[in-house]
């Protein structure tokens, strides 16, 4: 995600601020505003028709009342924004970013073969193909206020919500 900066593993000799660790160390730096406004778009897509033809267990003759996933896909999208409040440039600071990502299973439900003599449920009621989807709203903000060179405050929030289609896919 772009919410984190830096990871740290630390496993053995810690600095002093984390106490009497018998194990190891694992820190998450997440990213920051600063003097400067800062941002980035980006995206990703993974379309079904890039995919290769999958072999399966029904394309068999044999029990399989599951179904088959025929293609797999996957699309993100996102924008980072980071920077300083006006009027209080090296004081206060903000960081936001939100990422939604689609995925997409293409299912069928399972047909009828030599040991399985009848089609599922599912591919009668929605047909032979029908899709699986999950949308996953990715959120994260930042806000830093500087109250002098040693005394800040720092407030984060984020999230990863989910809505979905899917159910059981069996018979």
């Amino acid at each position: 995600t772009s919410f984190v900066k830096e990871v740290q593993v630390k496993t053995a000799g810690f600095e002093p601020q984390y106490g009497q660790s018998q194990g190891g160390i694992v820190n998450i730096v997440t990213q920051s505003g600063s003097n400067e406004y800062h941002g980035a778009i980006y995206g990703f897509a993974n379309p079904a028709g890039l995919e290769a033809t999958r072999k399966q267990a029904d394309d068999f003759p044999r029990r399989n009342p599951g179904g088959k996933v025929l293609h797999q896909e996957s699309y993100d999208a996102g924008v980072d924004v980071g920077g300083y409040v006006p009027g209080a440039r090296n004081n206060l600071f903000f960081f936001g970013s939100f990422n939604p990502t689609v995925r997409r299973d293409l299912v069928r439900g399972s047909e009828a073969n030599t040991l399985n003599p009848v089609d599922s449920g599912l591919r009668i009621i929605r047909g032979p193909q029908f899709a699986l989807r999950t949308r996953t709203y990715n959120y994260a903000a930042k806000g830093e206020w500087l109250i002098n060179s040693n005394h800040q405050v720092t407030f984060s929030i984020f999230g990863d919500p989910s809505k979905t289609n899917k159910s059981s896919f069996r018979g």
